[in-house]
């Protein structure tokens, strides 16, 4: 997906709400403008949740908002997720504990987490160009 524009979301909406779920899928999103969100929404309330897949996203904007505005959530329990945000908006959990990123020296990542919300296992793969990126529970080991 490529956003050419002066305000907009590449993957979300732009003044509504709504709920989006992506899994077991390969995602590229590149967006460009003077004020563009690239998961979430720029103006409304926007969840994006990632389950699976390989997903990779930047933002080329004056007004750079990876994971949408402050009525935004990205939600990551899977997948091969690389994403780098910018300032205080970062990735959760399920039940909102900020999410820390990895690198694993692996092939394939798979480990359970849990918080007040949820208990899921995370599983992610290593791509064809060689890249592997999770993003894990802050100041959580895995159970054993």
């Amino acid at each position: 997906m490529i956003t050419h524009c002066d305000a907009g979301a590449c993957i979300g909406t732009f003044s509504g709400e709504v709920t989006t779920h992506i899994r077991d899928t390969r995602v590229r999103i590149h967006g460009e403008g003077n004020r563009v969100a690239g998961f979430g929404s720029p103006d409304g309330a926007c969840d994006t949740r990632i389950g699976s897949g390989d997903i990779q996203g930047d933002i080329l904007a004056g007004e750079r908002l990876l994971l949408g505005n402050d009525f935004s959530r990205v939600i990551i329990t899977g997948g091969n997720v690389r994403i780098f945000p910018e300032g205080r908006r970062i990735p959760l959990s399920p039940g909102d504990v900020p999410l820390r990123y990895e690198t694993p020296v692996e092939d394939h990542f798979e480990k359970t987490f849990s918080d007040r919300r949820a208990t899921w296992t995370y599983v992610a793969d290593r791509n064809r160009e060689g890249q592997l990126g999770v993003w894990v529970p802050a100041g959580q080991d895995p159970p054993a």
